[in-house]
């Protein structure tokens, strides 16, 4: 299996978990809107983790306000949190947010292949990521000039071959 299909299978698998896990806790919060929580407070309140996670992650939406996501203690949970709130808002660019590059260009790349607007690669700093990213989005032989990695390349090239 090359790099490329290994690396959009990764996504695929990550991006169903974190649908499934947002999805879950939405129905363990009982359907609750952020409006039954008065305020921030009220969320940190909350012992059990993942309802606060929960809670910080509909207060986020309804407040159309990401930074709430820092207020999640477990990094994992603050860069789902941003992940989905990018999703839900349609924005790129909250995925800077996270602390993890991994997630960061994951996210990225996701946007990349969801909008095919190939300018998103760029927020990518590690190269072999934003070739990644070039070559699964690439829908003229022109724009695989863009990757550097020649194994990418040429998977790019086959690709559009088909």
């Amino acid at each position: 299996m090359n790099i490329f299909h290994h690396k959009a299978k990764t996504f695929i698998y990550i991006t169903m978990g974190m649908v499934l896990i947002l999805g879950f806790l939405f129905i363990k919060s009982g359907g609750r809107k952020t409006s039954d929580y008065k305020i921030k407070s009220d969320c940190d309140k909350i012992e059990n983790q993942v309802d606060r996670y929960g809670c910080y992650n509909k207060f986020a939406l309804d407040k159309k306000d990401p930074s709430i996501c820092n207020n999640h203690d477990n990094r994992d949970l603050k860069s789902l949190c941003y992940w989905g709130f990018a999703e839900t808002q349609k924005d790129p660019s909250v995925c800077k947010n996270m602390e993890d590059k991994d997630n960061i260009y994951r996210c990225y790349i996701g946007f990349a292949v969801a909008k095919q607007d190939i300018s998103i690669c760029d927020n990518i700093e590690i190269q072999i990521d934003k070739d990644v990213c070039y070559g699964g989005i690439a829908s003229e032989p022109s724009l695989c000039e863009k990757v550097e990695n020649q194994k990418i390349k040429d998977v790019c090239y086959d690709r559009l071959k088909k």
